[in-house]
C-alpha cells in the first residue's frame, strides 16, 4: 500500500458454524482494487465464522483494538461501507466472476 493514497478492498463473510470446505457455508474472502479491477487475494474455505448454529452476529468491528488500545497512535480513514445480504442483488464480478459489490 501506498502511504497517503486511498485504497479499496471489498470483504466477504458468509456466516456458518460449519465451514464451506466441511460442506457448510463459513467463508471469507477478501479483493483489493488493482487498476480497475477487484483481484481475489484471500480465500478462507476453512474457518467457522460462527461459533454454534444457534450464532448469530449483531456487530462488526472494523479495527481490532480494544481494552488496552492501540500500541501507538494510529490514523485512518473510512470512506464507505456498504453491506449487502442478497448475493442475488449483485450485479458485478472479478475477474474469476465472483459475485463482488464493486462499483466503488
Amino acid at each position: 500500500m501506498q502511504r497517503g493514497a486511498w485504497e479499496t478492498f471489498e470483504i466477504q463473510v458468509d456466516f456458518d458454524n460449519v465451514p464451506k470446505s466441511q460442506g457448510g457455508t463459513g467463508r471469507v474472502r477478501a479483493w483489493r482494487k488493482k487498476g480497475n479491477q477487484m483481484v481475489l487475494f484471500l480465500d478462507l474455505q476453512d474457518v467457522r465464522t460462527l461459533k454454534t448454529a444457534a450464532s448469530y452476529a449483531p456487530f462488526f468491528y472494523i479495527f481490532t483494538y480494544w481494552n488496552g488500545g492501540v500500541p501507538k497512535t494510529q490514523s485512518m480513514y473510512i470512506d464507505r461501507v456498504v453491506i449487502e445480504k442478497d448475493m442475488s442483488k449483485l450485479v458485478e464480478t472479478d475477474a474469476a466472476g465472483n459475485k463482488i459489490i464493486g462499483g466503488l
